[in-house]
């Protein structure tokens, strides 16, 4: 596997990740609620860098 195809791999899986949180955020407390801050902020122990 080369170094470009981990990074393809590696920024698919953040998108994944960013994705589902959005959706089970919204799905809690509506799409209002689904803010940059917000995510990033339930993301933080999931992703290095958001």
């Amino acid at each position: 596997m080369s170094v470009q195809e981990r990074k393809q791999r590696e920024r698919a899986e953040r998108e994944r990740l960013i994705v589902a949180t959005a959706r089970e955020l919204a799905e809690q407390q509506g799409w209002d609620a689904v803010t940059t801050r917000r995510l990033a902020d339930l993301l933080v122990d999931r992703l290095a860098v958001l």
